[in-house]
């Protein structure tokens, strides 16, 4: 089929062919849902293919695609969606303004230095592309793009590959290769002259073949030409790839430094053994040799990419089809931005200009770094400057002058819609929702909002702490008689000053975001910020996506990026970024505050869906948390977070049932969400029910098969069931591949140390958790040092050797004062907040520590905690109290000062999250209050985390066994006695747990079962 100019395809109007060849037709189009342009690929077979070699085709050629869409890199060219619209397969992808890298083949006035920064660019996207299991095959000159704006793009992984299935149908082949591949059973795959030799022989291929390909396209970039001798067919051609040797390239061009020549010459090799082993040791050494260089301009001035003529100078137009100056074995899928006119204004519609911002009083000033341009200045929030800079409680300067006080929000109605009530809106839809907004946003009109500059000295903390009327009577405030209107979160402002593609990945990212598929949204910011460094909003994105994903510094590296370009922010996403920095500068986290501030911009904008849900999930109140999310649900149905916070509250309050519908609903409502199944998963993971779980894993797979986590889930789910070593280290292995360097490392060594903790192997734990430790040992992150300490620690004490596991506690906690933190869970739910006061218990076991020095610590981290918001009373007492009790006394008097909510029917359930409902049966069990000690103890044993804390879920069994003993039940007592020495009986060198656990099998002389 030929789509003409102007008709529409799905949602995607054609503006013009940008190539074409044996499997289809490319399109430059325009998506009008994201408002974005595109390249568009309608994939087709050969007329003469039958129905059967047409169909495997197509199915070939997506299955790689989809496959390479998972590459997330910023030298690929992206695939946004793969689909069929009226059963016509098509492959949406990037689309790439500026020139092949074929048109600055040989010429003298680009310098050499920026030709290898192009090349190390190229060897970079193959590198990720080979780490992620994709091969490119048809590496060449042709399928790489430099971009108006220097950025080097790769085009067509994963799918040169597949096409060449009719390799016969293809234009431009002469009747030689025809025949070659007619007369063998594989068909030959990629360019003459580009290919590596085992590619012409039809050898097995792997990453290397791009290796020889990168080589090529290096030697020719540099050179001005091929390396083999001209010949007159394609036979030649191949031959001598496979016999010749290249000439040296400072032979033919003497400015090649000779660390590059050798590498490239090396990865010219013909036999695939002689070259890199991997792209990633070949870019390496190239970044050892590459010379210094400045950059030069080398395509001439443009229009932004929406305005761009692709005829005009410095575009080239790749509509007519392949490059014919070498035989080709597949036709270019070409990115290249070549269509005539721009997309119609009438589809993306002009940007919409920010709404104006309050007046405030003259007398006063932000910290505002000065706009960029006239658009910048008509977006910036109009606000005066300060008479002195801010300081922190630190004493360091605060560029973030903006604060908000306290805001008067009233206190919700205790009843909220039921769930029945929200499934309605979802199937009614958007116009219901806002109906039923209005009626609901009532209470909160009612609250006047303060929004304060406050002046040099005042610090924030005082001003949301409410310390003292001298300080509130300080700033000059303002109270906005009118509020905004209720707003989804597709429908807040475009940003105002990013550039086009910059604008297109913000927006990708932000549907993602709303859609619960975080990982997704999280990349496209990413991309975003790469596009355009001075895309604030991009960067506030970053910092809320990255704080659950990057290191400590990494994050205030992209908080501190935000603030300085926070200019072209609206008020309320200024506001919004200020509310994060409790959260990013503090140390460690602060919850608290960060909570507050999520309260006042709750009331300031009370009909905003995702400031009311940020409010609510640090909500304490979990009536006031069902209220908030349920307002952020009727504004936006979509929201997969608001549901998510929903079903918490629900799970919080005991009402398990309540909290699994609400997540059902989710998933109706989002129906890409990924987090909903993920927070689904949570759920069932405290609750026990570890076949559900493993369901909801394989379905969290399913929709995101490239992510990690799904896979981190299912292992999880399978240790907890009992599954063999083997198949939980295949789920995580799983997971491992699809973890980028060095994290996945990182996550390995870790990660394999909890699974051979859980079987019993103390040995191997102790090797990997110091190399874990060795590779971080410069990290400045108390998160990334205290995982291996801790799985060292508690690996040497189930060991028996108290004195080397205190030795190990007491060097870590010697330096943890110099770390800093944001305290988030690890990749398997660990809370790292809680592992400090575990480090504390085995250094006082061993007499590292004094009693005055015990206490000293363990107050002091209870006290840090709970100024940080971080965890409820009953998880600090837990922790805190119960843990460190040795003897009966002890016990008796930690008792004495239980916190009421643990007396309540719904306590033992909430004070099991994470396992920490433990040691209070550990407690209660030594006071000889075993059946108190029986709900904590069976609901902690029974959850699915035995693989997230293998040390911790393996000893509750055996004080189980304890507590069922003294309350006359000695089959129970044996069973849990027997989960231990199943898991830990033929412990390496030892396991003090299951020896004790041996003791009472023998004494109440118990049936063995399992192994």
């Amino acid at each position: 089929m030929r789509l003409e100019p102007g008709s529409k395809f799905d949602r995607y109007i054609i503006q013009g062919v940008l190539g074409e060849g044996g499997m289809g037709r490319v399109y430059r189009a325009f998506d009008v849902r994201l408002e974005r342009r595109l390249a568009l690929k309608i994939l087709s077979a050969p007329a003469e293919a039958t129905s059967e070699e047409s169909r495997r085709a197509v199915a070939a050629i997506l299955r790689e695609a989809r496959a390479a869409a998972a590459l997330d890199h910023p030298n690929a060219v992206s695939i946004f969606e793969l689909g069929e619209h009226n059963n016509v397969p098509f492959i949406a992808m990037e689309l790439v303004a500026g020139r092949a890298l074929r048109f600055f083949v040989g010429r003298p006035e680009v310098p050499i230095e920026q030709r290898i920064h192009w090349l190390a660019d190229v060897a970079k996207a193959l590198d990720a592309a080979h780490r992620a299991g994709i091969v490119h095959l048809d590496v060449k000159p042709e399928n790489v793009m430099v971009r108006y704006d220097d950025v080097v793009k790769v085009l067509d992984f994963g799918i040169a590959r597949r096409a060449a299935a009719f390799i016969g149908a293809m234009e431009g082949i002469s009747d030689e290769i025809t025949a070659i591949s007619i007369a063998t059973d594989r068909p030959l795959v990629g360019t003459p002259g580009y290919m590596a030799p085992e590619q012409a022989l039809r050898e097995e291929l792997d990453g290397r073949a791009d290796q020889f390909s990168w080589g090529v396209v290096a030697y020719e970039l540099l050179t001005g030409s091929l390396p083999w001798p001209k010949v007159e067919t394609v036979f030649d051609l191949i031959n001598a790839v496979i016999h010749e040797e290249p000439p040296p390239l400072r032979a033919r061009n003497p400015d090649v430094p000779e660390g590059v020549e050798a590498i490239i010459l090396r990865s010219l090799s013909k036999a695939r053994g002689d070259r890199y082993y991997t792209m990633g040791t070949l870019l390496d050494e190239l970044v050892d040799v590459m010379p210094a260089w400045k950059k030069v301009s080398l395509l001439p001035p443009m229009l932004p990419p929406s305005l761009d003529r692709a005829s005009g100078p410095g575009f080239e137009g790749r509509a007519s089809g392949p490059d014919k100056s070498v035989p080709a074995l597949d036709f270019n899928d070409t990115c290249a931005d070549s269509a005539s006119e721009p997309p119609s204004t009438q589809l993306a519609g002009p940007r919409s200009a920010p709404k104006s911002t309050p007046p405030v009083n003259a007398t006063l000033s932000a910290a505002l770094p000065p706009p960029r341009n006239e658009k910048e200045r008509s977006a910036a929030v109009k606000v005066e400057r300060l008479s002195g800079e801010l300081d922190d409680e630190r004493g360091e300067s605060n560029p973030i002058a903006l604060q908000v006080t306290l805001a008067s929000i009233p206190s919700p109605s205790r009843s909220s819609p039921p769930l029945d009530s929200l499934r309605t809106i979802v199937s009614a839809g958007t116009s219901q929702s806002k109906s039923s907004h209005r009626s609901l946003r009532k209470g909160l009109l009612a609250g006047a909002t303060v929004i304060a500059l406050l002046g040099a000295g005042a610090g924030i903390g005082a001003a949301l702490k409410g310390k003292g009327a001298s300080v509130q009577e300080s700033v000059t405030s303002l109270v906005l008689p009118v509020p905004p209107a209720p707003t989804a979160i597709m429908d807040l402002p475009a940003p105002a000053a990013c550039s086009d593609a910059a604008l297109a990945e913000y927006k990708v990212g932000l549907l993602a975001y709303r859609d619960g598929i975080w990982d997704q949204a999280h990349r496209a910011f990413e991309r975003a910020t790469e596009a355009d460094p001075n895309c604030a909003e991009a960067h506030l994105r970053l910092v809320m996506t990255g704080h659950y994903r990057y290191s400590p510094s990494k994050t205030r590296q992209v908080f501190q990026r935000a603030v300085q370009i926070r200019g072209s922010l609206t008020e309320r996403d200024q506001l919004l970024l200020n509310a994060f920095e409790p959260l990013v500068r503090s140390d460690p986290a602060n919850e608290a505050e960060y909570h507050e501030r999520l309260r006042a911009l709750a009331g300031r904008f009370p009909g905003d869906a995702e400031l009311v849900n940020l409010a609510a999930t640090k909500e304490r109140d979990r009536d006031v948390k069902i209220e908030l999310a349920t307002k952020a649900i009727v504004t936006d149905t979509h929201y997969s977070d608001a549901w998510q916070t929903l079903a918490v509250a629900f799970a919080e309050k005991g009402q398990t049932d309540e909290a699994l519908s609400a997540l059902a609903a989710c998933l109706d409502a989002a129906l890409n969400s990924v987090d909903c199944v993920r927070e689904r998963i949570t759920l069932l993971r405290k609750v026990g029910k570890c076949d559900a779980m493993a369901s909801d894993a394989r379905l969290w797979i399913a929709r995101d098969p490239e992510g990690s986590n799904g896979y981190a889930a299912l292992a999880s789910s399978l240790a907890a069931q009992g599954s063999s070593k083997a198949a939980v280290e295949e789920a995580l292995r799983q997971r491992w591949s699809r973890l980028r360097e060095p994290e996945r490392t990182l996550k390995q060594l870790y990660e394999h140390g909890m699974l051979d903790a859980l079987f019993g192997d103390f040995v191997a734990v102790e090797k990997k958790a110091q190399e874990h430790a060795r590779l971080v040992e410069n990290e400045p992150s108390f998160d990334a040092r205290v995982r291996p300490a801790l799985l060292l620690v508690e690996a040497r004490l189930e060991a028996g050797d108290l004195e080397k596991a205190g030795e190990a506690a007491a060097e870590f906690l010697k330096r943890k004062e110099a770390l800093w933190s944001k305290l988030s869970p690890d990749s398997l739910e660990a809370p790292v907040h809680l592992f400090e006061p575990r480090l504390i218990r085995v250094s006082r076991m061993a007499g590292r520590m004094t009693e005055d020095e015990w206490r000293a610590a363990q107050g002091a981290w209870m006290v840090k905690v709970q100024k940080a918001g971080l965890v409820s009373e009953s998880m600090i007492w837990s922790m805190g109290i119960a843990m460190p009790v040795e003897t009966q006394t002890a016990a008796e008097q930690a008792l004495a000062s239980m916190p009421p909510p643990l007396l309540s029917k719904a306590g033992p359930l909430q004070a099991a999250v994470r396992l920490s409902g433990v040691h209070i049966g550990r407690a209660l069990v030594l006071a000889g209050r075993a059946p108190d000690a029986l709900p904590f103890l069976r609901v902690a044993t029974s959850s699915c985390y035995a693989l997230d804390d293998p040390f911790l879920h393996t000893q509750a069994h055996l004080w189980l066994g304890q507590a069922l003993e003294q309350t006359a039940d000695p089959a129970g007592a044996c069973a849990a006695y027997q989960v231990v020495v199943n898991r830990w009986g033929a412990a390496a060198p030892r396991s003090v747990t299951a020896e004790a656990a041996q003791k009472r099998l023998s004494a109440l002389a118990c049936k063995r079962s399992g192994g």
